[in-house]
């Protein structure tokens, strides 16, 4: 089982920077957003996570601005300093972390699937523009589209990946009860992705939700063996709503250990592929999540 490397967003702040691109080219501080990213990269490293991410999912309102000669100077700037981080060092492929085109948290602001298409398909493309200058396959990636919470704009970027035949995780954030944040079942979603795109997708998985996401995900299932298709987890580390962890104070919330317990328990009592921690966590938390795979393994 994969450990997932630890957000770089709740880490930003503490460092005293901004994860908005905009606003780093704007003051300049290109070689110190760098200089950050390759250091919670190597802290993620050192903490044992075997799954590094690439932190593009801030890039998006460099899209929205028109600005794709930035996009791309500052997705190479990501994926270098990442490089750098992980040396020689094993790991299994990297995984490029991208969101929703508009706010994880509003459903109703989420795009139709033909225009969902039309945005993540040229995400896509500059990232893979990208990946080829720095001498990286699609071999050597896979695409972790987060925190997605409606089905239209699941749809639409699963076929935008299928139709450049990239590598595709899709990553669903979810409501208390279980469902996305737009009301719709999880399960049914995944069914009709897999229908309309023959299974393309690698895998599903849930995060920036609640600690017990899976479970309630689960109970939802009719058909318990289409649970296998999430496989991956990674929660914020407890049951509020996920906007409350837009801030470094929650780096230093109580008890993160027994949050890590149970997401260790649910990857191994389900043979997740990879787990981790979204919103909230830090490099020290993903260190804990590492033992406690590791010795439940």
């Amino acid at each position: 089982m994969n450990v997932l490397f630890g957000p770089y967003g709740s880490v930003f702040p503490a460092l005293g920077l901004s994860a908005d691109v905009l606003k780093v080219a704007r003051h300049g501080q290109q070689d110190w957003y760098r200089l950050a990213v390759e250091m919670i990269a190597r802290g993620y490293v050192n903490a044992g996570a075997t799954m590094p991410t690439v932190n593009a999912f801030f890039l998006r309102p460099v899209l929205h601005a028109g600005f794709t000669e930035l996009f791309k100077d500052m997705l190479l700037l990501n994926i270098q300093a990442l490089l750098s981080a992980l040396a020689n060092k094993e790991h299994q492929r990297i995984a490029i972390c991208l969101g929703p085109v508009n706010d994880c948290y509003t459903p109703q602001a989420a795009p139709e699937t033909k225009q969902a298409y039309i945005f993540h398909k040229q995400q896509y493309e500059l990232c893979l523009e990208v990946l080829g200058r720095v001498g990286l396959s699609r071999d050597d990636v896979v695409f972790l589209h987060e925190t997605i919470g409606t089905e239209r704009e699941a749809l639409g970027l699963t076929q935008a990946a299928q139709a450049l035949e990239i590598p595709l995780i899709v990553s669903f954030v979810v409501g208390s009860d279980g469902c996305l944040l737009s009301g719709e079942n999880v399960e049914t979603v995944i069914t009709l992705i897999d229908d309309q795109t023959g299974g393309f997708v690698e895998g599903f998985a849930l995060n920036c939700c609640s600690l017990y996401a899976f479970e309630r995900v689960a109970a939802t299932f009719k058909n318990k063996d289409g649970v296998k298709r999430i496989i991956g987890f990674y929660p914020n580390s407890y049951d509020a709503d996920p906007t409350t962890y837009e801030s470094e104070v929650a780096l230093f919330e109580p008890h993160k250990r027994d949050s890590l317990k149970v997401i260790a328990d649910i990857a191994n009592a389900n043979k997740l592929n990879f787990v981790g921690g979204c919103c909230g966590f830090g490099y020290p938390d993903v260190k804990l999540l590492v033992e406690f795979v590791v010795s439940k393994n």
